[in-house]
Order: structure tokens, then C-alpha cells, then sequence
């Protein structure tokens, strides 16, 4: 009876170990399989120009096995977020019990399941792999951005599994802002930021002007535009006094040009941490004394284009 039990036993272990790992739950694995699923993710925080240490996906991890040997995994080939022209955002990877990350290094193993450790029945999540985003440029290019890495597991002492793909996916928000102050703490928006131009009390028998500094924040590379709905200045009191205006836009290092109702015309070209780029001129018709007193007013409406 010693003897049948100890072959018994030893059966079990020869033809009992199997593991099937993957990021839904794993209903069930034989002989002495061991499989990875390939596992493929978007993220589920956007990404800001400017975000550091930003959390941007966490990928459930679930086992399966009729052994009680360490569950182990290991990564290679790691590869950082891109996008379609090679640019690049740092990116690092963990694997989280409890909320506490240990952080993984490329083609070394950790450990998915200590031995002994139940929650390998493939209903239950033993744990994430964390992708963070360690920090992106204050100008970080908008659009798409994706990595992909092999993975393998093994089980106890076993040689590793064959191996699947790891692939992860986010989108880097844009942020396109024009205004009359520094922009560079924005990281999202499409935007003309509201602003003021106050001519105060004006000046008779003459035409009247203000100029006001151009700001810019974009993170995409073709050609920043806006269109101007312009008005006239209108009369708060009778809105049959008003004010002929015109307007016209300066870029730093080029010649002013006349601003048309709804025509788009480039303010810049590429990407701009929010800094100035040029100006701005408001001038009125010159004023006659014909004119009703009190407060002129006009409400332009601003349109964003970049690419």
C-alpha cells in the first residue's frame, strides 16, 4: 500500500502541471501546458504635455494552475510609447499586489504567485501590471502612442512558456491656446482664452488703437490658425451709433497683415510652450463728436485650427 501510494503521488506531480495566465479569467489547463495570453490594452488616463509620474493603465492579471509551484513572468524586449514619427515618451512598468508596485526590469523574472499561494483558480485577480508614464515634454507632440514587449511565465522550475505580445495604446491630448497672457501651465484645449481689449476713454477726431501681445501653447506640428468673427464697436445705449474697426496681426519677424471676417490666417507654425509669438492691432475709424456718448462695446468670436 506504501508503495502504490508513493506512485500515486508521483503520477500527480509528472502529469499535473499546467498554467494558463492571462488579463480575463482562465477557466482551465492540462497536462503540462504552460500559456500566456497575449495581451492587448488602451489606456485608461489620457496623457497631458507636461504629466509626470501619471498612471496611465492597469492590466488585470489572472491564473490558473493545478500546481502549487511560483508563478513567475518575465518581460523582454521592452519598448517606450512612440508615435508614427519615432517620438518617444519614458515609460516604465510594475507589478502591483495591494497597491504596492514592485517595479519590473526587462528580462528579469517576478513573481506573479508565491508558492503555496492560493488565488490560482482563474476567477480571481492576483495582481496588475502597472504602465506609468514617467514624464512628458511641456510640448509633447498630440496624437497616438504605442508599445509592445514579450512576455513569458513559468511555473516552479519549468522552462518558461512560449512567448505573447504585450501592446499598450494612449493618446496625448491636444492643446492648442491663444491669448493675450503667457499660457505655458495649460496642458489641454482648443481654445482662444478669453481676454480684454479696454480703450478706456476715447480720444476725438482721430482713430484709436490698442495693441495687445500674442500668446501660443500647441503641441502639434503643422500650421496654428484662427479666424476672427469680427464686429464693429457697438453702442451699449443706441445700438444705431457704432464704430468701424479693423484688424491686423504682427508674428514676430514678419510683416503685419489685415485680419478678415471669418477668413482663417496663420498665427504660427509647429509647436509653442505658451510664449509670445506676435501682436495684435485694434484701430477704430477716427471718432467724430457726432458720436452718442457712453460705452462701445463688440464681442468677437474666435476659432481654433491646428493640425
Amino acid at each position: 500500500m506504501k508503495k502504490l501510494l508513493l506512485l500515486t503521488l508521483l503520477s500527480l506531480n509528472l502529469f499535473g502541471a499546467c498554467l494558463e495566465v492571462g488579463t480575463t479569467a482562465q477557466s482551465a489547463c492540462s497536462g503540462d501546458t504552460l500559456r500566456v495570453d497575449a495581451m492587448n490594452v488602451n489606456f485608461s488616463t489620457s496623457m497631458k504635455v507636461a504629466d509626470t509620474n501619471l498612471k496611465v493603465v492597469d492590466i488585470p492579471i489572472y491564473v490558473f494552475s493545478d500546481s502549487m509551484d511560483e508563478v513567475k513572468m518575465t518581460m523582454a524586449n521592452i519598448s517606450t510609447l512612440r508615435n508614427s514619427v519615432n517620438e518617444v515618451i519614458s515609460t516604465a512598468f510594475y507589478y502591483v499586489v495591494n497597491d504596492v508596485e514592485s517595479a519590473i526590469t526587462e528580462n528579469q523574472s517576478f513573481t506573479l504567485l508565491s508558492a503555496a499561494a492560493g488565488g490560482r483558480d482563474g476567477t480571481s485577480i492576483v495582481g496588475y501590471v502597472r504602465i506609468k508614464v514617467n514624464s512628458l515634454a511641456d510640448t509633447q507632440t498630440a496624437g497616438s502612442y504605442a508599445l509592445s514587449k514579450n512576455i513569458s511565465v513559468n511555473l516552479g522550475n519549468a522552462s518558461d512558456s512560449p512567448t505573447a505580445t504585450l501592446s499598450a495604446s494612449g493618446n496625448v491630448e491636444q492643446v492648442s491656446m491663444v491669448g493675450f497672457e503667457n499660457l505655458a501651465t495649460y496642458k489641454t484645449g482648443k481654445v482662444f482664452k478669453d481676454g480684454l481689449v479696454d480703450y478706456g476713454n476715447f480720444t476725438l477726431n482721430t482713430s484709436n488703437e490698442q495693441v495687445k501681445d500674442v500668446f501660443v501653447k500647441n503641441n502639434t506640428n503643422g500650421n496654428f490658425q484662427i479666424k476672427f468673427e469680427t464686429s464693429d464697436l457697438i453702442s451699449q445705449v443706441d445700438n444705431n451709433y457704432k464704430i468701424d474697426m479693423s484688424y491686423y496681426y504682427t508674428k514676430i519677424g514678419a510683416t503685419e497683415q489685415s485680419i478678415n471676417n471669418n477668413e482663417y490666417f496663420t498665427i504660427m507654425t509647429g509647436k509653442k510652450n505658451g510664449t509670445k509669438v506676435g501682436v495684435f492691432r485694434f484701430i477704430t475709424e477716427s471718432l467724430t463728436g457726432s458720436l452718442i456718448a457712453g460705452e462701445y462695446k463688440a464681442v468677437i468670436n474666435v476659432t481654433v485650427s491646428a493640425n
